[in-house]
């Protein structure tokens, strides 16, 4: 049997300090679904094995472990189910030491991962899930698990609702099974899996798949619980084969930059904290990129909250525009930025070479003060925090003609 806990912790912690649980699944080769060159099956809903999931979990799981990731609190454990395909493995060689995600995997695993949850309730437990789901006709998402398809049993035996897994991570006691009365109440789940409804799934009552959980009578359910949604209900979410999916690569690179302000420490230090709900824009902001597949990110689901799950080394560096209007009069206006945090100049189109337009700039996030002159015009003078929104960060420059003399 492979091993799962790829991280252990615990004896690391100081007596009563709360960590962080992570739980992270990717399911690339599904045992028996065909591959592209061979037929689809309706009865495993014309699904195929795929070669983006198993990377983009161990991925994740990479950066989540790196010594450099300065988590809200300190990594305790992590376990990692993985099913990579052969292009996956070969590429990542330590990914068959996690090898296995079939449903007694998972089952096995998560409820070991609960019990760890439910030590501390100011720990926090960090969900993520990459592999084919579908969206069942109640709309409650399900995860397709390594033996998915298997001929001898039911499509729903190799499945979970994810609903089964939220909910049964709620505060609560089961007597003689259960006590989860101080279980982590800062909770984030992550699912990169398609939400399509497919025909087979319409003739049926329910579908309910398997239950790693019994389903508990919560008590008061106060956690900040978020989900993230890779996809919105009836869409498909994409990867590229042997890399990491758009979702979850969107989802890295606004770990690094998806910070909307500076925040004092207890010595008065500054930090720049990664929060759930700001990350969220960014990611949806990310994945309209051009170039990319189309994929919508689903509403922050669950109970929201806006969990910290990390803090940046140092304010992230911010991708901006500066634009100009009218824009006819680019070639005679000057603009100039200034850092309100050093009272400084630290862009200006005035520099020796001059900046080609639109201006591209890249700055630490921050508070910035624009000017802007010309002489057929007023000055023009704004503040704005630049930071890497939705939207993206553009800053306008808006000038009024000055009324002509002895008009």
């Amino acid at each position: 049997m492979h091993k799962h806990l790829a991280v252990n912790n615990l004896e690391a912690l100081k007596e009563g300090q709360p960590g962080t649980h992570a739980f992270i699944v990717g399911i690339s080769n599904y045992d028996f679904l065909p591959g592209n060159a061979d037929p689809a099956n309706a009865a495993t809903f014309s699904l195929r094995k795929l070669s983006s999931p198993a990377t983009s979990a161990y991925l994740f799981h990479k950066w989540l472990s790196d010594a450099n990731t300065k988590l809200s609190r300190p990594l305790a454990t992590s376990h990692l189910l993985l099913a990579p395909s052969d292009v996956e493995r070969a590429t990542h060689p330590g990914m068959a030491e996690y090898a296995g995600a079939t449903v007694s995997d998972f089952i096995r695993e998560i409820r070991q991962w609960r019990r760890l949850c439910s030590t501390n309730r100011d720990a926090q437990a960090i969900f993520y899930f990459c592999g084919h789901g579908v969206q069942a006709h109640d709309r409650d998402a399900v995860l397709l698990l390594q033996d998915f398809g298997d001929p001898h049993a039911a499509p729903e035996n190799g499945c979970i609702r994810f609903s089964n897994i939220f909910d049964g991570m709620a505060p609560h006691t089961i007597l003689g099974q259960d006590d989860c009365r101080d279980i982590a109440r800062e909770q984030v789940y992550f699912v990169d899996a398609c939400r399509e409804n497919p025909d087979q799934l319409k003739g049926l009552r329910t579908f309910q798949g398997v239950s790693a959980f019994s389903s508990p009578l919560a008590d008061e359910d106060n956690r900040n619980a978020p989900v993230f949604f890779g996809t919105i209900p009836g869409d498909k979410s994409y990867g590229k084969a042997g890399s990491v999916s758009i979702f979850t690569g969107a989802l890295l690179e606004g770990l690094q930059q998806a910070c909307d302000g500076v925040l004092p420490d207890d010595a008065g230090t500054p930090t720049w904290p990664v929060r759930v709900q700001f990350l969220h824009k960014v990611v949806k902001r990310l994945l309209t990129r051009s170039g990319a597949p189309s994929q919508r990110i689903g509403n922050l689901q669950g109970l929201v909250g806006d969990p910290t799950l990390h803090f940046l080394p140092q304010a992230p560096e911010i991708d901006a525009e500066v634009d100009i209007a009218p824009a006819d009069i680019v070639n005679g206006a000057t603009i100039e930025i200034d850092a309100l945090s050093q009272q400084v100049c630290v862009w200006t189109t005035s520099a020796t070479p001059p900046p080609r337009y639109p201006y591209k700039i890249i700055m630490p996030l921050g508070f910035y003060k624009i000017r802007a002159y010309h002489k057929d015009f007023s000055r023009f003078e704004d503040t704005k925090l630049l930071l890497a929104d939705e939207n993206g960060s553009k800053l306008t420059v808006r000038m009024k003609r000055l009324p002509v003399a002895g008009g």
